[in-house]
Parts: structure tokens; sequence; C-alpha cells
């Protein structure tokens, strides 16, 4: 779809060779191949799928096919129950919303979080806690930056399709091939119970409207009211909860005492407020005096060295979203250090 660049990478060939596959085990044994037979899984770019490139969005790491050593655990998993890989993201700019191409379709890399694009698409997102699904053979950058862990998840059409995916793969039990994984299988007994807690009695949930950091547009703020309204209509509880501090946990993430650019360097933005797209739903950052304070500095604790090094392979330049956090050259941000007490 190239209005939203998306989608860029079709798998025809090795899709209907693998169509062909399934077609013949089904006729021959007379049952599916697994809980996945046929489905089309369309996979988002660090996924390694054999035949296919993993370049991450970075040009210095196109022209590489994956091969069926390389290819992520996962994949691995997904194709013996069943699924048919159908596309693998590629290098093809931002990618915008389906519902409004004046839109992002959401995560911090045009896609990459669960719940974002899934909420701003009309879908439903499962993201998992670290350690749950299988992430080995799984492209990332900053190897070794596990404080912030990356994780796996599925977005699909329902709850149900959410369900399928992930029951599916812990039953395979993925702990024996990623040590990464828990070693915690789907709890069927859990799902009834709560089900049986719903049925027969009420549930207690507690709902939390904003996070006093970033107010919610209006339609989510009445997707909120609606949902609080039916379950109190069905005798549930709801209690207002308010977590911990949203802002002091961005605070710790975000080292303000090190700005990142000169405002000279983007002369679109303007002292004063601006909007980053993929910030998304109109949030916007204050830019004090020539220099926009903003750091991830768990994610840049070696100055920004991994990307570039790796923009360096073809000497492409960083794009803003990469900019804004790891600057604009290596060597524009400090490293960090470590004190022992």
């Amino acid at each position: 779809m190239p209005l939203l660049r998306t989608n860029c990478e079709v798998l025809f060939d090795s899709a209907l060779r693998r169509a062909s596959q399934l077609d013949s085990y089904i006729a021959t044994y007379g049952k599916p191949i697994g809980p996945l037979h046929g489905l089309p899984v369309s996979l988002k770019d660090p996924f390694r799928v054999e035949g296919a490139e993993t370049s991450v969005g970075f040009v210095g790491w196109l022209g590489k096919r994956e091969t069926g050593e390389t290819e992520s655990e996962v994949v691995k998993m997904a194709m013996e129950m069943g699924a048919a890989i159908e596309t693998n993201n590629n290098i093809v700019g931002y990618t915008w919303n389906a519902h409004n191409r004046h839109l992002s379709s959401g995560g911090s890399s045009g896609g990459a979080s669960i719940r974002l694009p899934a909420g701003v698409s009309g879908l439903y997102g499962f993201k998992p806690s670290a350690g749950r699904l299988p992430y080995k053979g799984v492209v990332n950058m900053m190897e070794g930056q596990n404080i912030v862990a990356s994780v796996i998840g599925p977005i699909a059409h329902s709850p149900s399709d959410l369900k399928l995916m992930v029951e599916t793969l812990l039953n395979a039990k993925p702990w024996e091939r990623d040590p990464g994984v828990v070693p915690l299988p789907w709890r069927s007994e859990e799902q009834a119970e709560v089900r049986r807690r719903a049925a027969e009695s009420r549930l207690c949930s507690g709902v939390m409207r904003w996070d006093d950091v970033v107010m919610p547009h209006p339609p989510i703020q009445r997707a909120v009211e609606e949902t609080v309204a039916k379950l109190k209509v069905k005798g549930h509880e709801i209690v207002e909860w308010t977590p911990p501090s949203h802002s002091e946990a961005f605070e710790i993430l975000v080292s303000p005492e090190r700005p990142v650019f000169s405002i000279a360097v983007f002369p679109n933005l303007q002292r004063g407020m601006f909007t980053f797209p993929d910030l998304h739903l109109h949030t916007t950052i204050k830019a004090h005096t020539n220099l926009l304070a903003l750091q991830l500095g768990t994610f840049t604790a070696d100055g920004g060295a991994d990307i570039h090094k790796t923009l360096a392979l073809s000497n492409e330049p960083p794009v803003p979203e990469i900019a804004i956090s790891h600057g604009t050259a290596p060597g524009s941000l400090p490293t960090s250090t470590v004190t022992a007490h």
C-alpha cells in the first residue's frame, strides 16, 4: 500500500508455496497441520523471515536475505503450526494511518509499539510482559540494553484472535527454544475462573482516566466513560485508581540536563511549542531558549554510538525521529557513566 508505506515486501512466491504445502498436507492427512493452519500472518521488519531482508529501517542492512538458520524463533514456531507468512515491512519512510493519512500509524517508529497502533487503527493488541513470548532471533538495536526490554505481541481484529495466537505459541513451550522466555504455560483454568466469577459475582476493576502527563482526546475519554458505565450496569465494582507517578517514571528515562540539538538544526521548529507526530495525539514538547531538552537517557547511554555506527554503513543521515533522541551526528551526545558507591 504505497499511500500508507506499509506492507511493502509482500512475499508472494513463498506465500503461494506455503499455501500449496498446506493444501497437500490436509489432502494427505485429512486434518490441519496445526491450530494456525493457513492463517496469513504479517510481521514487522525486525522479525527475520527466510528469504526476506531485515533492515529495521537502515539502508546499510539491505541486501542480505535471511536463511532458515537466521529466521526468528517465533516465525519458525508460527510456521510449524500452519501459519502462512505474508508480508514484511521494509525501508519506506513514514508509515501513515490507514484511516487518515495525515496521522501516524502509532508506535515509536511509526508502528513499533503494540497498543498504540492497535488503538489508532481500530484493532486489538496484546502487549505481554517481557519474557512471555520468544524474542530469540528478532533484530534489535542497542544489544545489551535490557533496562527497558523490548517485547513482541500480536495485533488482530478481535480478542479471540489474540488469544489464539498467544495460547498457540505458549502451548508450544517456547522456553525450551528461547531461554529468555518464562516457563509459564497458558493457564486455561485461570481464564475459566475469571469467567465464572464474572458470571456469578462482580469483578473489581480500576480505572485510570489519564496519567497526569498527556490528557487523552475526547473520543478516548468517551470510550473510557462508556466502558465504566457498562461495567457498572453489569454490577461490577469500579475503583478510581491513581497509579505511581508517570511523570517521575518519565524523568527516570529522560535526562533534561543533556540537551539534544539546537533549534537551528531544525529550522521548522520554533521557540515555544511544536507538535512531534510520533508522540501521538498532539503531544507537545517545550523548547527552552535555543535547545530542546529532551533526551531518552536509558536508550542513549552510549551517546548514540550504536545508532550512528549503523547509519555510517551507508552514510545515511538520521531522520528527525532518530535525531531528536540520538543526536544529529556521532559525538553530539555525551556518554553516560555509572559511578560505584
